[in-house]
């Protein structure tokens, strides 16, 4: 009984221990995977011919996918969600600002001021093959009247075309007169400064705070000097131009720009690098596109480097598996090694364009990546071919080249399995530009695999054979009978070197106490900037310190502190008045925001227009924004972009008198919302079959709620009664609408005549 009660249980007794099951499982699986690898090494050094032929055509019928290749360069669609990158696609920017900072001890000097007017002079006159600066500048209207109100009528319609450009400097309040600065004197200079503060041109605003750096001002608060003076153009990209295609892709923005536009903008920016001052100033400056020409520029010569860097390796790599004489040595067995890199580059590229997936930025380190992988694993397989044993040796060359499979492809197999792994797992990144950059990297890591273990093994196999017959290691045809190696071209003299130096520190004490503290301090100042580190990105540290921009960027944060960038948020949906109050709660907070200077949005605006009236309302609606007493109702709005969009909401056969009301707002599309909501309101109680349309100058398009149709005629010649308008109705457009009995029939509730945008 007591050998019994002593007795384990049958399961305890027959259940193996952790260790002998792990140990069970290496006995069973390593022996299984090294004979596996031993097998496909005979299998491709008895017909390393065939495998060589066969990576090419592998390589080759990939390739074809290349036919669709597409590189994408569009930030916003890069490192942005998907659905974030699809509304803001919605909303183009389609100008393009150009900023000289000029620097002087005083720029308010006459002779620096003239100097700033030679600029302005010769921007003006500026041109290339195509385009020059009066058909690219963005226009404005103008404000002339004598109490210095807007003119309506060079407001809208065709006269708007021939308002003055958009040019945003000091010289405004003289009107670019030269024999009126050439007038002035300095106490004039100081006054008109202080005193002048509307643009005699355009008639509208200027603040000269915002265009002076370090300003000085005197008891009274008037500015009687300044360190630095702001120029600013605005230009328009051509949007007809773009869709017919002639147009890239800008680095900065991602934004398309057209061809004439960025030819222009070279030239600017050329004209300013050669331009030298009569004054004592320094001008700092960006062009609109020179970020993107910087940052191409960068990546060419990063090109060359890496070429430098490939052929590098190659020597290293000849030199590392070969000897230093005529049949040892491995120039061709490199060159295969290295060509494994370009064919994965190659299938990879040709495997994803097929399938639709763009070529990003981040891409551009995949070669380098490759390169890497590529020699170490070349190192480790040369290796494992010079650790066979004697009685390996002695084997056939396809068993010897299995040996070295053997040995070799489980070190090579499990590297490649883990990165792998990692980029299949930023693969499922929602950031594009990673998702995009992890499948490439993938796809070229599984394809430099296996391009490795064929065409590389397979030469490795043809060179073998080479050198056994004594054939030139460089020309195949040569044979050198009798011949035999020198002894010093035998001898390892780095490993020797290593052996005989580093093996005896390596074996004291002192030192290894040395590589343990030196690995901890490592790792705890590695762990403490981990922690401390910022996730953020600033253009200038893609730039090089020397260039331009990055002095023009260094002036700016010097001289102009307060400025950053420009926001916008656009809020859409067809209910717009249901949630005023929550939009009125954003707008508000944002305006709380230590970090925003300034909200503009079109509620603040109306609501202002209402006190202004005398119109008490305490929820804003369709209703109030579209008055049925008024049915022609005009919105003019001019933003800070800046940007101008005019429309009319009118019932064409009557003859009724426009009311005009003025804004100063960023949110253009609020009111086209309004508009398309009031339109589908007006449609769904049968009060007009028609359907609604934005009809654009710049773009001669006309977009309807699913449809865009080609416009041809854009006209209106006043505002008291349209005797020609463009009109879409009922699926027909571009037709003029003329004082007959047509216009009676045509029960038109909904007009937008002119968008500038």
């Amino acid at each position: 009984m007591a050998s019994r009660e002593n007795e384990k249980p049958f399961l305890r007794r027959n259940l193996p221990s952790l260790k002998d099951l792990k140990s069970d499982i290496k006995n069973l699986t390593v022996p299984t995977i090294e004979q596996s690898f031993y097998q496909y090494g005979i299998i491709v050094a008895r017909r390393p011919s065939v495998f060589i032929i066969l990576c090419f055509l592998i390589t080759a019928v990939a390739s074809i996918g290349l036919s669709n290749f597409t590189i994408d360069k569009q930030s916003v669609r890069l490192w942005f969600s998907q659905d974030t990158a699809e509304h803001v696609q919605n909303l183009p920017i389609n100008l393009r600002t150009h900023t000289v900072i000029y620097e002087a001890e005083n720029v308010l000097l006459k002779e620096v001021l003239l100097d700033i007017l030679n600029i302005h002079t010769i921007v003006s006159n500026l041109s290339t093959k195509d385009t020059n600066w009066e058909r690219l500048c963005f226009r404005v209207p103008q404000i002339n009247s004598k109490d210095n109100k807007k003119n309506h009528k060079s407001v809208c319609g065709p006269e708007l075309s021939k308002g003055p450009c958009l040019e945003k400097s000091i010289l405004q309040i003289w009107g670019y007169n030269r024999n009126l600065i050439e007038s002035l004197s300095q106490k004039q200079i100081i006054w008109d400064i202080n005193n002048r503060i509307n643009d005699s041109l355009s008639g509208y605003p200027v603040n000269a705070l915002e265009l002076f750096g370090q300003v000085k001002l005197d008891l009274d608060g008037d500015i009687i000097s300044a360190k630095s003076s702001m120029h600013n153009w605005v230009t328009v990209v051509d949007e007809e131009a773009i869709s017919k295609g002639d147009y890239i892709i800008d680095v900065k923005t991602g934004l398309k720009v057209d061809d004439k536009t960025l030819a222009w903008e070279k030239e600017f920016m050329d004209t300013l690098k050669n331009y030298k001052t009569n004054s004592n100033i320094t001008m700092y400056f960006q062009i609109a596109s020179d970020v993107g020409i910087i940052i191409n520029g960068i990546i060419s010569s990063d090109l060359l480097y890496l070429i430098y860097g490939v052929i590098i390796v190659f020597f290293y790599a000849t030199i590392k598996i070969g000897r230093l004489n005529i049949i040892h040595q491995k120039p061709w067995t490199s060159i295969c090694g290295l060509t494994c890199v370009v064919k994965a580059l190659m299938f990879s590229y040709g495997i994803c364009s097929s399938i639709g997936i763009p070529y990003g930025p981040a891409n551009h380190i995949i070669p380098i990546l490759l390169l890497g992988i590529c020699v170490n694993n070349m190192f480790i397989i040369t290796q494992s071919w010079s650790n066979l044993s004697h009685q390996e040796m002695k084997l056939i060359l396809p068993k010897r080249v299995g040996c070295m499979v053997r040995d070799a492809w489980l070190s090579i197999t499990i590297t490649f399995i883990i990165t792998l792994t990692v980029f299949l797992i930023g693969s499922l990144s929602i950031l594009p530009a990673i998702k995009h950059f992890c499948l490439y990297s993938a796809i070229a890591v599984s394809a430099l695999y296996f391009f490795q273990t064929t065409s590389f093994l397979a030469w490795f196999t043809l060179d073998q054979a080479r050198l056994e017959d004594s054939r030139n290691g460089l020309l195949f045809c040569l044979k050198h009978k009798n011949w035999k190696p020198s002894d010093w071209s035998q001898k390892q003299y780095f490993q020797t070197l290593l052996y005989h130096l580093c093996s005896k520190f390596f074996r004291k004490q002192y030192f290894k106490i040395i590589v343990l503290v030196g690995t901890t301090l490592m790792a705890t100042g590695s762990s403490v900037g981990v922690y401390n580190v910022q996730h953020d990105i600033q253009i200038n540290w893609l730039l090089p310190q020397h260039s331009h921009v990055q002095q023009f960027l260094s002036k700016l944060s010097s001289y102009y502190p307060f400025m950053g960038e420009d926001g916008h948020i656009v809020f859409s949906g067809k209910y717009f008045e249901n949630n005023y109050d929550k939009i009125e709660s954003v707008l508000n907070r944002l305006k709380k925001n230590e970090y925003i200077g300034e909200v503009q949005s079109l509620i603040d605006n109306f609501k202002k227009y209402l006190v202004y009236k005398g119109i008490n309302v305490v929820k804003l609606s369709h209703d109030d924004l579209f008055n049925s007493e008024n049915p022609c109702l005009n919105y003019d709005i001019y933003v800070k972009n800046p940007a101008c969009i005019k429309f009319h909401l009118q019932a064409i056969h009557k003859h009724t008198t426009c009311q005009y009301i003025f804004f100063n707002s960023d949110y253009l599309i609020s009111i086209l919302l309004i508009a398309m909501n009031k339109f589908r309101q007006m449609k769904a109680q049968n009060n007009h079959k028609g359907k609604f349309g934005i009809i654009s100058v710049d773009t001669q398009r006309i977009t309807g709620e699913n449809d865009v149709h080609t416009l041809t005629c854009i006209s209106c010649t006043n505002y008291n009664y349209p005797s020609n308008v463009c009109v879409w109705v009922d699926g027909y457009h571009s037709r003029r609408v003329q004082k007959s009995a047509n216009e009676k029939k045509l029960k038109i509730l909904s007009t937008i005549h002119n968008v500038i945008l």
